[in-house]
C-alpha cells in the first residue's frame, strides 16, 4: 500500500519496487523464451534424425 505522505523518499521507494518488478519479470519472460528456443531445437534435430534414419545406410538430408 503507498504511504499516506509524499516525501521524495517514498517516491523513491516505490520507483526502487517497481524497477525491481519489472527487472523480474523481465528476467522470467527471458528464460522462459530461452527454454521454449531449446526445446523447439531440440524437437526439430529430432525430425531431422528420425528423417535421416529412415533413409537408410547412413544417408544425410541436403539443404542445398
Amino acid at each position: 500500500m503507498l504511504p499516506a505522505t509524499n516525501q521524495p523518499g517514498d517516491y523513491i521507494k516505490l520507483f526502487e519496487k517497481l524497477s525491481h518488478e519489472i527487472r523480474t519479470t523481465q528476467l522470467r519472460a527471458t528464460l522462459a523464451a530461452n527454454a521454449e528456443l531449446l526445446a523447439l531445437y531440440w524437437r526439430i534435430g529430432n525430425i531431422i534424425l528420425e528423417q535421416e534414419n529412415s533413409r537408410g545406410g547412413g544417408k544425410r538430408l541436403s539443404f542445398a
